[in-house]
């Protein structure tokens, strides 16, 4: 299975991670809402060692546009999910899809500077577009959606 496999059905491996285009599958440690990379794996990989439905179905809730890129965040199966990816608008490809269990739907999107900020019930996540792999953070915010910066 690839990346835009995942995204074509929306469905996702129930599994905090983030994954690439490629394939590479980077499982995520949650741990008091610090993100760190615990190992690399495949997409593949997961798929060989779970079951097909072994996974978190997926809605978008809410995106956001560039010239370069379109960014997708919404909610999994179960109540605290979040996910959150990115396709390439000039290939209409995926980048990354990245499926945390405890960050809860994600409701608004904006994009500044190459940052993601995706606000939920409970703050923002910030992720950079170019960079996500240790570049994953939470701030905590009032809950007026960020209405200080540009929104889409």
């Amino acid at each position: 299975m690839d990346l835009k496999n995942v995204i074509d059905k929306g469905s996702c491996p129930i599994i905090n991670s983030i994954i690439f285009a490629n394939g590479d599958l980077y499982v995520l440690d949650v741990f008091a809402m610090n993100i760190s990379v615990l190992c690399k794996s495949y997409i593949d990989s997961y798929f060989d060692f779970n079951s097909i439905d072994d996974v978190s179905h997926f809605d978008v809730c809410c995106s956001c546009e560039t010239d370069l890129y379109e960014v997708c965040g919404g909610d999994g199966s179960f109540g605290s999910d979040g996910t959150i990816y990115v396709i390439d608008k000039k290939t209409n490809s995926p980048v990354w899809f990245l499926f945390l269990d405890c960050i809860n739907p994600i409701e608004k999107i904006k994009i500044i500077d190459g940052v993601i900020y995706a606000y939920n019930n409970n703050g923002c996540l910030l992720i950079s577009i170019a960079s996500p792999l240790n570049n994953i953070k939470f701030i905590e915010e009032d809950n007026n959606i960020g209405n200080n910066h540009l929104n889409c």
